[in-house]
């Protein structure tokens, strides 16, 4: 999965993709590698399989707080907002049960192109020092990449 994630984020995707199927060939049950390849795929333009995929995350742990960011950014590419409005209720819900890391709701956020809150939870996030901030390089952050504030951020955290 590590291997896979990190082929992706160097768009490395074909190479990528292969590595998440083959991680699910091992473990067919791991919601969290549905879920990453799921993003794969919606990233690469199969949005309906990563959906999909990205369902079947969900039916798997319902509790697994990337599937809900994940499917916000899925169901937006499917111009589906009612749902991923949904996505980003039931990761609040999490949240208030155990951590839930500012950057995830900040991803969910800015796949419903709701820059503020998006930006709120980041700086959040670059506070507390969380280790997800490394989601920045993910493909659901690409709307907040203009925004002066996007800079701000990589400041935050000494990457600018």
């Amino acid at each position: 999965m590590n291997e896979a994630r990190v082929l992706f984020w160097a768009g490395r995707h074909d190479e990528a993709l292969e590595q998440f199927r083959s991680a699910l060939s091992i473990n067919p049950e791991n919601a969290f590698a549905h879920a990453e390849y799921g993003l794969g795929l919606v990233c690469t333009s199969s949005v309906d399989e990563g959906t999909a995929e990205l369902e079947k995350s969900r039916r798997l742990s319902i509790d697994l707080f990337w599937t809900h960011a994940y499917l916000a950014y899925a169901y937006m590419a499917k111009n589906r907002k009612l749902e991923a409005e949904r996505s980003l209720r039931t990761l609040k819900e999490i949240s208030n049960q155990r951590y839930v890391p500012g950057t995830i709701i900040a991803m969910t956020y800015a796949a419903l192109g709701e820059k503020d809150p998006a930006f709120e939870w980041l700086k959040r996030a670059a506070q507390e020092g969380a280790s997800t901030l490394v989601e920045l390089t993910n493909h659901a952050f690409d709307s907040l990449r203009p925004d002066p504030r996007f800079h701000e951020i990589l400041t935050m955290i000494g990457l600018s």
